[in-house]
């Protein structure tokens, strides 16, 4: 853990945690949201997972065992996994899911590159460029510390971007060489 003396948002959070894992000679790294949405029994399963099938990423996803809500944020998270599916091939039924194990290779890319943030258009890129992951399945609690930086009116902007990013931007992004 890092705790860094001032808020730089979620994606220059996690990308000082990858430059710490990175510099540190880690051989993986874990997203992990601070809220306690995400318990940590789950930490071995996934680097079980890692290891064992050569992975890049897993994804702790809600989505496996149990289907989702029908809510304007579910709403979204559909109309982004649909999105994904359209530009990579690939399905993930949890994409927006803060709770992700990253291999080296991801670390050093996460760790160097400005534009990979934590997001959903990021692992579409990775998908893109050819990472091999999984998703296991994983309860989350709710959240007993802090906010959502999501509100209503900043949901929209957040889909409109994501969304926009996914069709459009990936494809002028440089992909990573894995």
């Amino acid at each position: 853990m890092i705790d860094l003396p001032v808020n730089i948002g979620l994606s220059g959070g996690v990308q000082s945690g990858m430059k710490y894992a990175y510099r540190n000679d880690y051989d993986y790294a874990i997203q992990f949201d601070g809220d306690g949405q995400h318990d940590p029994q789950y930490i071995s399963r996934m680097l079980e997972e890692i290891e064992e099938n050569n992975l890049d990423f897993v994804i702790g996803s809600r989505f496996i065992a149990e289907k989702k809500t029908y809510s304007l944020r579910m709403i979204g998270s559909n109309i982004i996994q649909l999105v994904i599916k359209i530009t990579t091939g690939k399905t993930i039924k949890d994409p927006t899911s803060g709770m992700r194990m990253y291999n080296r290779k991801l670390i050093e890319i996460m760790a160097n590159s400005l534009d990979f943030g934590p997001e959903p258009d990021t692992i579409a890129l990775l998908l893109r460029s050819g990472a091999k992951f999984k998703e296991i399945p994983v309860t989350m609690n709710n959240r007993i510390a802090g906010v959502s930086y999501l509100n209503a009116a900043s949901s929209i902007v957040y889909m409109a971007r994501i969304v926009t990013s996914l069709v459009f931007m990936q494809w002028f992004r440089k992909k990573p060489q894995l």
